[in-house]
């Protein structure tokens, strides 16, 4: 089992290194030496140890542990290594949103749609000139363009990226009804997020 450590964003993927160890405490070596949960970190400098935030949550899971074989505690050795495995920042396409029907925030419970909470809906008019199919410039501000996807996160945090997880959507949809939109930032939005049943 995998942990994340407390430095991660609530919807960005960018571990960095997976940190493993032991902790020993005080007394007999041998019962008093726990392994430690595997933590994923989201470190972005010194990967060569866990930074603080990763350490911090490392030590609160040794000491749980040396507390249950009732070990010592006021004196821990820690033993941590640390192996570095890239990074990878989750930023959806419209494709990869609208196939998914999910949020980029729902990769933390690996999009799974029994973690979605709400539903998020977008209606957008489009600010700017699109292209039609016939590759005229075309201006149709009174033109509805709905997006609507599920959420796992609904923090204020998390707000920023779902405003911009929708219009991607409406873009592509709209793109269904033979128009491009540029610029997703150009379309003007009124959002909604209801619970989902």
């Amino acid at each position: 089992m995998l942990k994340r450590s407390s430095n991660c964003s609530t919807y960005e993927d960018s571990i960095s290194v997976l940190a493993m160890g032991t902790a020993t405490g005080v007394g007999d070596k041998d019962r008093c030496t726990v392994s430690l949960t595997p933590t994923l970190s989201c470190q972005t400098k010194q990967f060569e140890t866990p930074d603080t935030k990763t350490m911090d949550g490392m030590k609160s899971d040794a000491l749980q542990k040396l507390q249950a074989l009732d070990c010592d505690t006021t004196k821990v050795a820690m033993d941590v290594k640390t192996n570095l495995i890239g990074s990878r920042k989750v930023d959806y396409s419209g494709e990869e949103l609208r196939s998914l029907g999910m949020a980029s925030n729902c990769y933390k419970a690996g999009n799974d749609p029994n973690d979605a909470t709400h539903r998020a809906t977008a209606r957008c008019y489009n600010q700017r000139d699109m292209t039609d199919q016939m590759g005229n410039k075309v201006i149709n501000t009174n033109m509805p363009i709905h997006a609507s996807l599920s959420v796992c996160d609904m923090t204020e945090e998390a707000s920023s990226q779902i405003y911009e997880d929708l219009r991607k959507v409406a873009v592509l949809n709209v793109k269904d009804r033979g128009y491009t939109v540029h610029n997703p930032e150009d379309l003007a939005c009124s959002f909604s997020m209801l619970p989902q049943i």
